[in-house]
């Protein structure tokens, strides 16, 4: 077991991390300030113990996407730690694992999670199983068109695929 992060990030442009895998340590990724234009695509995380994406995101040209990623550990996305963050777009990922937006007011975001698959412990805000922690201004934070599950069903099989109950999404 690690005892840090396996790649922190700060004051990077036009940023792309993608194909890597994350396993065996508290933290996967952290976007700390000023990191502008930021990509996470397409990246695999494991047994991870605190959050496999996240970071203090300080600075409102924090902004990106993250995009395409398996993440399987206890947290898998936490955004906006400090309350400083802008826009980041979460689309298509699969997030097997608590997703967190936190400390979020008129001057942050907007955030806009769609089309992920959101496994979570958490019946979250309008049972979105995303979990707020000190938002002020939940209107800063979009989601359509995630499919949203709790750890117990049976949504994804032993490799990540959709079952056949779920094919259709």
């Amino acid at each position: 077991k690690g005892s840090s992060v396996t790649l922190k990030i700060y004051a990077q442009e036009k940023l792309l991390i993608e194909d890597t895998v994350h396993s065996a340590a508290p933290w996967g990724i952290e976007l700390k300030g000023d990191v502008r234009q930021f990509t996470v695509r397409h990246n695999r995380f494991s047994d991870i113990t605190r959050h496999a994406i996240g970071g203090n995101m300080h600075n409102a040209t924090t902004h990106g996407e993250i995009i395409f990623n398996y993440a399987k550990p206890g947290v898998a996305l936490e955004l906006n730690q400090d309350g400083m963050a802008g826009r980041i777009h979460v689309s298509r990922n699969t997030f097997i694992g608590r997703v967190n937006i936190r400390n979020t007011d008129t001057s942050d975001g907007p955030f806009v999670l769609t089309q992920n698959i959101i496994l979570s412990p958490d019946s979250g805000a309008k049972g979105s199983r995303v979990s707020f922690e000190g938002v002020t201004d939940p209107s800063r934070v979009h989601m359509s068109d995630n499919l949203v599950g709790s750890l117990n069903e049976r949504v994804l099989d032993e490799t990540g695929k959709l079952t056949a109950a779920y094919a259709k999404y």
